[in-house]
């Protein structure tokens, strides 16, 4: 029987693509099969503000569910107990017949360690890397791309920043403020020095187009812009859309954001200039070293 690694599916979009990720460099390495454990969505997400949804379906990803029937339900509450809780690990093993890899360090590189006498292997984490990227994009890149046709909103964008010099800045806030706080908001000083920064590499000239959760807070402070537009449309799948607009400009300014992360790599090409934040977090250790790829460029996060 072919080995198996579970990856588990949690959170949002951009996490998502991470765990998916882990799990297709970790299946490579060790030719084993993969599948996905996407109970988070059944349980703890109807509980998660802002509500989070599982988005996977929308690319050519290979979604093989790990368990099904009275399976599911157990492991599902094994495992949101043990996510909450940090316990009950030997029970989620025993339910689903595994053998549990947690991450040990956000933003750091993980290579999930390959407990060869176990026939399946369970990949809990974020996995917030460049490694796992770097090692499977020649055949990652051709199942990420979307199935369904932009909504007119979003064909309305894409047509305003074809034919010109295009940039994207992603602005993180939303649930940061109650998790975080300032710690995790980064602050308009960094968008200000990314702009110069960017300009000094491009020569300028770039059409600013600002993605936003709190677009009154984008519209208050990124006026020094001199030349923008906030992107604002509606579509019930933005979260999908708005990654390929990102994914179509020609320079990017991010953000300490999974999701703004993907809207560079998913563009990544040479010659298109990417700035991200030097820490994820305004707190010792927390670098974006391992997390950012090779070329992007970082400056000061916070002051």
């Amino acid at each position: 029987m072919q080995r198996q690694i579970t990856v588990r599916l949690c959170s949002g979009l951009g996490n998502q693509l991470f765990q998916i990720t882990c799990g297709l460099a970790c299946a490579r390495r060790w030719g084993a099969a993969l599948s996905c454990d996407t109970t988070w969505y059944d349980l703890v997400s109807r509980l998660h503000r802002p509500a989070r949804r599982f988005r996977l379906h929308h690319f050519s990803l290979p979604i093989n569910e790990a368990f099904t029937g009275w399976q599911r339900w157990t492991v599902g509450f094994a495992a949101a107990a043990h996510d909450r809780w940090k316990c009950g690990k030997g029970f989620l093993e025993a339910t689903g017949r595994m053998k549990v890899i947690q991450e040990q360090e956000a933003l750091r590189p993980q290579s999930p360690e390959n407990a060869e006498n176990f026939e399946r292997l369970y990949l809990n984490g974020y996995w917030q890397t460049a490694e796992h990227f770097l090692s499977v994009q020649d055949v990652l890149r051709p199942m990420l791309s979307v199935r369904k046709e932009l909504s007119a909103g979003a064909q309305h964008w894409m047509h305003v920043l074809q034919g010109r010099k295009t940039g994207f800045i992603h602005i993180r806030r939303g649930d940061y403020a109650s998790l975080v706080g300032d710690s995790g908001l980064l602050p308009v000083d960094y968008y200000r020095r990314a702009v110069r920064a960017m300009e000094d590499a491009t020569g300028g000239g770039i059409h600013w187009l600002v993605f936003a959760e709190d677009e009154t807070w984008a519209r208050q402070h990124m006026a020094f812009l001199p030349e923008w537009q906030l992107v604002d449309y509606d579509s019930p799948d933005r979260d999908i859309e708005d990654l390929q607009l990102m994914a179509a400009c020609n320079a990017a300014i991010i953000a300490n954001s999974s999701y703004s992360w993907w809207g560079a790599a998913l563009g990544d090409r040479p010659g298109r200039p990417v700035i991200a934040p030097d820490r994820y977090w305004n707190k010792p250790g927390a670098g974006t070293g391992s997390w950012v790829l090779p070329g992007w460029r970082q400056v000061g996060g916070w002051d």
